[in-house]
């Protein structure tokens, strides 16, 4: 933890009032659930603890890539100290007071989430297994309670975007960004391509790698199998990578998400990873978001969405990519 947010902290420490986020789910997802926290502490003046390390996808500590601007905020990770402070402190939900540690999240049950989702004003897809309590709050009112927890999933680009406005990006992120957006030509285009747990439309994604052949192409995909048959499939095509080519092997990777599961890498890696081919999509001349098939919520993925985003908003673009003029 930095020592500039130590006095922050002790601060909110004494005061004793906190929400304590734990967001879910890819990037997209856990940068919408901050967001709506960063929303909720403004209005009701709390310190925000975000705590990444419990999520078995990032598995990190958040602040190894963001800081918050504003230091009065709260922090980006949760240390041994403020832990036992929060454990001790009455909570909301009440059931998990003193279990921060030892509660088991699990999903709820898709005919009760609508339910509680509605009741709490807003999406929800979380509970405690053992007591079945919501891992959320009511955010449209204000509560007495010392800490509150909000363990999510979920979200828009709006509230990621609220959530990047507030943070900073750590040098050591910006730098390993700028170290490997080097590589890229000064015109290329890229396509992204949802195609684990989502699926995307194949056929449209090979159309239009044919209409981007007179560029280089850059494909970033959770299915490394399906770039490399792409890139069998379009011989012709000047395909280039922002990862090492050992990953492109013919050996069976049972979970094969370059930004999930792979085995290959360490966790750090694959979360740098991801966050390189964000930014380079969103740098890129032409971009191509695969449209989701049999997804009755989404069009495109939300990693997809955060792109785009991010292409229309230069200002939070600038905060990745301030070092490369350097």
């Amino acid at each position: 933890m930095a020592d500039k947010q130590q006095p922050f902290l002790k601060i909110a420490l004494e005061q004793n009032f906190f929400l304590l986020a734990r967001p879910t789910g890819g990037i997209a997802d856990m940068l919408s659930q901050i967001g709506r926290c960063i929303a909720y502490c403004q209005r009701y003046n709390r310190y925000l603890v975000v705590d990444t390390n419990i999520q078995d996808f990032f598995a990190e500590d958040f602040s190894n890539y963001f800081e918050f601007t504003d230091t009065r905020l709260g922090i980006t990770c949760l240390d041994e100290h403020t832990l036992n402070v929060l454990n001790n402190s009455q909570t909301h939900p009440k059931t998990i007071q003193g279990k921060l540690s030892t509660y088991e999240p699990s999903q709820i049950p898709e005919q009760r989430r609508t339910e509680i989702s509605s009741k709490l004003g807003h999406f929800t897809n979380l509970w405690d297994r053992e007591t079945q309590s919501s891992l959320t709050f009511d955010m449209r009112k204000e509560h007495s309670q010392a800490l509150l927890l909000h363990h999510c999933s979920g979200g828009g680009t709006e509230n990621a975007l609220n959530a990047l406005n507030f943070l900073e990006p750590t040098i050591a992120l910006k730098k390993s960004i700028e170290n490997r957006l080097a590589v890229l030509p000064k015109y290329f285009s890229a396509i992204h391509v949802r195609n684990t747990d989502l699926k995307s439309d194949l056929e449209a994604v090979r159309k239009k790698v044919t209409e981007f052949e007179d560029s280089p192409i850059l494909i970033c995909s959770d299915d490394l199998k399906l770039i490399q048959r792409l890139r069998k499939e379009h011989a012709s095509a000047d395909f280039i990578s922002l990862i090492e080519d050992a990953t492109y092997t013919e050996e069976v990777i049972e979970t094969p998400t370059l930004h999930k599961n792979n085995p290959k890498l360490p966790r750090h890696e694959i979360n740098t990873d991801m966050f390189v081919e964000l930014i380079a999509m969103a740098i890129s001349n032409q971009f191509y978001a695969a449209p989701l098939v049999k997804n009755r919520i989404k069009k495109i993925s939300g990693f997809s969405e955060l792109v785009q985003a991010l292409r229309e908003n230069h200002s939070v673009l600038n905060k990745f990519i301030s070092l490369r003029s350097v």
